[in-house]
């Protein structure tokens, strides 16, 4: 008798457990783990003395959270107790010799019943801050007309000369903070106007306003680097003013303008006419290279109201372009690699997310163009961009 009571007891201490548990989704992981290694890319061996930062927040800015961590011999980082869930990101920096090197945000999911765990690698090189080793492949620059403004899709390729040091610029070498490593110069009427950066090999955090444009805070690994903006270039007297003085030699220096618009200018020849992505444009260039310090001169004709969404040609012409770039030091001759990632056959892109990368990179292009003129609310922008980002990353996955 008294052991079927307290198996009575002990079912109804069960089922009065079983009542208060919460639903299937409590089983979900609210915390997980980052953790990895940092490689010196030219020993290929694990590299001590690497302060690793890590930066997290929700995707409103909310919850921030911040974590550092000094590598020992085996070069390992290990962040754990970190909040799980889709609309949290990631990040893990390092900064070795003066240059910071920075990773891909990071989510850790919460659909699982253990905790996760994601493993990574950040790549760091020696630095140096030799300017006379860093210049410009391309300079390709497309422009459309938008009633008052010009939207500019501007594609750069950096070549660090170096086979084996990053370049941390001499600003970044003073220890100033925030001090810009690279530089990207700008029309003068341009420098006030809202930058986005479309795509590039490295993640960029943060851009610093300078007095010629703008800079970022990264070190440029060596090789070529390939970085895709977006500003919009208001008009001045009736006219459009791309004139800028180059920072870095330039191996060659391009502007394609879609019809209406035409361009002159003192360095910029006539190459004639050149379809892009199903787009016309007139291709004007340099006919020899275009030294550290000179300026280039060019003006734009007026062009009447044209519909923004011809802005996703000239970002799909500058997604084209990008991909015959020339090196442009002879002795690189090694691209730096990436990891490619396939997506699954049974994973479909998000509803109005383009399937092809280079379409990705349109996109986000056109969305800040979009937003500088006014026509898209900050909230519709922030989910949008966050979607064609993560979209962007399925593709092109570079370890963090």
């Amino acid at each position: 008798m008294r052991t079927m009571r307290r198996v009575a007891v002990a079912g109804l201490l069960v089922a009065c457990c079983l009542a208060i548990l919460p639903g299937g989704d409590a089983l979900a992981a609210a915390h997980g783990t980052i953790k990895g290694v940092v490689v010196n890319q030219s020993t290929n061996q694990p590299q001590a003395g690497v302060t690793v930062r890590l930066t997290g927040a929700n995707s409103d800015g909310s919850g921030v959270v911040a974590m550092t961590q000094k590598t020992g011999r085996n070069g390992r980082f290990d962040f754990t107790d970190l909040q799980t869930g889709d609309q949290r990101f990631y990040a893990v920096d390092g900064v070795f010799q003066g240059g910071l090197f920075a990773g891909r945000p990071v989510k850790l999911p919460s659909n699982t019943k253990v905790s996760p765990v994601i493993t990574s690698m950040l790549k760091v090189w020696p630095t140096m801050t030799d300017p006379t080793l860093i210049g410009l492949a391309h300079d390709d620059i497309f422009a459309v007309g938008n009633g008052d403004n010009v939207g500019i899709v501007e594609s750069d390729e950096i070549v660090n000369a170096s086979p084996d040091h990053a370049y941390i610029g001499r600003g970044a070498a003073s220890g100033a903070k925030n001090a810009p490593t690279i530089g990207f110069s700008l029309p003068a009427g341009a420098r006030s106007s809202p930058v986005g950066i479309a795509d590039s090999d490295i993640e960029i955090p943060r851009l610093v306003r300078t007095d010629f444009g703008f800079g970022a805070t990264v070190a440029i690994p060596p090789g070529p680097t390939r970085v895709t903006f977006t500003y919009k270039l208001p008009s001045d007297g009736g006219a459009f003013d791309l004139t800028r003085v180059a920072l870095y030699p330039i191996v060659e220096f391009s502007v394609f303008a879609q019809k209406p618009l035409t361009a002159s200018s003192n360095r910029l020849k006539d190459q004639g006419r050149k379809t892009i992505g199903g787009k016309i444009y007139e291709r004007y260039s340099t006919s020899d290279s275009v030294a550290s310090g000179d300026p280039i001169q060019v003006q734009l004709s007026p062009a009447p109201q044209t519909s923004v969404a011809l802005i996703a040609g000239a970002a799909a012409g500058g997604a084209v372009i990008l991909v015959g770039l020339l090196v442009f030091f002879v002795r690189v001759r090694r691209q730096r690699p990436t990891v490619q990632t396939e997506r699954p056959p049974d994973e479909v892109p998000p509803a109005n997310i383009p399937a092809k990368r280079e379409d990705i990179v349109v996109a986000i292009a056109e969305l800040d163009l979009r937003r500088s003129a006014g026509d898209v609310s900050d909230a519709d922008y922030r989910e949008r961009r966050a979607l064609l980002k993560a979209a962007l990353e399925s593709h092109v996955g570079l370890p963090t």
